[in-house]
């Protein structure tokens, strides 16, 4: 959709570009992850090894919206500290857990 947008709108000088963040600290993840050793589990799926910021992903948007993106359109930026392109990473930790049983 941000592709088809982006070729759409470009005439017009409008450009279309996605976020897609992935776990983020906010009141919900901490409601979520209240037990510690969950919490713990989930950052180590997390290859940077910890969730995200709003901060970090509103400095995010800051960027694709200004000037110095100005010739950024038509893509999806993934703000994820890796977890999309980790299943190397993933497939390690759910072995080491079902060892662990």
């Amino acid at each position: 959709m941000t592709a088809i947008l982006a070729l759409e709108w470009a005439k017009y000088g409008i450009r279309v570009v996605g976020i897609s963040p992935g776990p983020i600290r906010t009141p919900m993840h901490e409601r979520e992850y209240n037990e510690p050793r969950l919490r713990e589990a989930r950052h180590k799926a997390i290859p940077i090894g910890r969730p995200g910021e709003p901060e970090e992903i509103a400095s995010l948007a800051e960027f694709l919206v200004s000037e110095e993106a100005a010739f950024i359109t038509g893509q999806t930026v993934i703000a994820d500290g890796g977890s999309a392109i980790s299943m190397f990473h993933t497939m390690r930790l759910l072995k080491e857990a079902a060892t662990r049983k």
